[in-house]
């Protein structure tokens, strides 16, 4: 199908990719600075609040009200966000960026996985091989072009980032199975995923320091940037897209996300590009290349 599918929906993904790009060290600052549980809370509340107020402004004239006849599919989908990102912020804190970014982005391979088995489609040969080359790509620009430099520590935050990149791949895929409004359905269940932290909240009061977030500008202003452009916008345009496409080649478009964050780099750092950090786009392009060629 390839480029005739709905342009439009390959134009969402690249703008959630986009917005996901600046995710892993935006993420490792704030973790850093003030912890992984006042991170997921305070991120969970700020995205759950942006997504519901743009759901009311862009469809106020009809507002749908379907999604509250589906409270399973909900809580199914926050759930294993609350997974993902609950066990996301505990590996920043742990382990390296480096760590997490590789072993988190197994996860489009996972979609494709978890697709044939809902979708009941077959993954052909030609679209392993375009998600392995997607991910050696990936891991070549992570790692400076010297994957072997790259030492995978403690097996029990690794354990940690892989069933946080099943369960977002769990979320992104049950997405588009259960074709739920975006806006409302995000912000549903990053509402429900800051409710789940409040027995913890109860329990350990001294895990949540307001202190940190409120009084340190800096932290404020990237939690905000974080909640607002790359889980509540990104995520949506991300999940519009994928209905509008296979998901096979939006897993394979995902591995642009470190691309386009070193392009932002040097636009905006001024920092060198090297060989590794563009080769993603070639085996991207080869793979794109595999998955939609006609048979003979």
């Amino acid at each position: 199908m390839g480029w005739r599918e709905p342009k439009l929906g390959y134009l969402l993904i690249l703008l959630g990719i986009f917005a996901w790009s600046t995710q892993a060290f935006v993420t490792k600052i704030i973790v850093t600075s003030i912890g992984f549980f006042p991170t997921y809370f305070f991120a969970s509340l700020f995205t759950a609040i942006t997504a519901l107020v743009l759901y009311l402004i862009l469809y106020r004239n009809k507002i749908d009200f379907s999604f509250l006849f589906s409270p399973l599919r909900i809580i199914i989908l926050s759930i294993f966000l609350t997974i993902a990102n609950f066990l996301l912020f505990v590996s920043f804190e742990v382990i390296t960026a480096t760590d997490v970014i590789v072993l988190l982005y197994i996860y489009p391979i996972l979609m494709s996985v978890e697709d044939s088995v809902i979708f009941k489609r077959k993954l052909t040969n030609r679209e392993i091989v375009a998600l392995s080359l997607g991910f050696i790509g990936i891991l070549l620009s992570i790692t400076k072009g010297n994957p072997l430099a790259l030492h995978i520590g403690d097996i029990f935050a690794d354990i940690l980032v892989l069933i946080a990149a099943f369960s977002w791949a769990t979320y992104l895929v049950l997405q588009k199975r259960y074709n739920l409004e975006e806006f409302s359905s995000n912000g549903i269940a990053f509402l429900l995923s800051t409710l789940y932290s409040l027995p913890i909240i109860i329990i350990f009061p001294k895990l949540l320091s307001y202190s940190l977030v409120f009084t340190d500008i800096n932290i404020l202003l990237l939690l905000l940037y974080f909640s607002i452009v790359t889980f509540a916008l990104g995520n949506v345009l991300y999940v519009k897209g994928l209905k509008r496409t296979k998901i096979v080649n939006t897993s394979l478009l995902t591995y642009l996300t470190p691309v386009i964050a070193v392009i932002m780099n040097f636009l905006v750092l001024k920092e060198e590009i090297f060989w590794y950090n563009l080769l993603p786009l070639l085996l991207i392009f080869i793979g794109y290349l595999l998955i939609n060629k006609k048979p003979e």
